[in-house]
């Protein structure tokens, strides 16, 4: 989801997923016909970096579940969200202002945990 929307105080990150997806996406169609490349694009998986290692449920999908969305995926398509729910949280978070779905101070307060 970072590499498709910029979020409020984590434009660092954002612009890493951004330099992934691309660098990805050059690679797939320069060498389409050789190998398979797949930008995996989702929203929470629960792992450390969330503070939901292990964890699953609502729109948090276990490390397990998107090795295997992943996988299923790999040369089907060239980019993907994994989970129908990410799809529709790309979705709806597209389709909204970013200040109405990212407060940056509550971002900020959760980073400094």
């Amino acid at each position: 989801m970072a590499s498709k929307i910029a979020i409020p105080a984590l434009g660092t990150y954002c612009a890493t997923k951004i330099f992934a997806n691309y660098i990805t996406q050059a690679l797939y169609w320069e060498h389409k016909d050789e190998i398979d490349f797949l930008t995996y694009c989702p929203a929470e998986v629960g792992t450390k970096l969330i503070r939901k290692e292990g964890k699953s449920g609502g729109a948090t999908i276990s490390i397990a579940h998107a090795a295997d969305l992943a996988f299923r995926d790999m040369g089907i398509s060239n980019i993907s969200t994994g989970a129908f729910v990410h799809e529709f949280q790309l979705w709806i978070f597209s389709s909204l202002p970013i200040g109405l779905m990212f407060n940056k101070n509550r971002i900020l307060k959760k980073i400094a945990k």
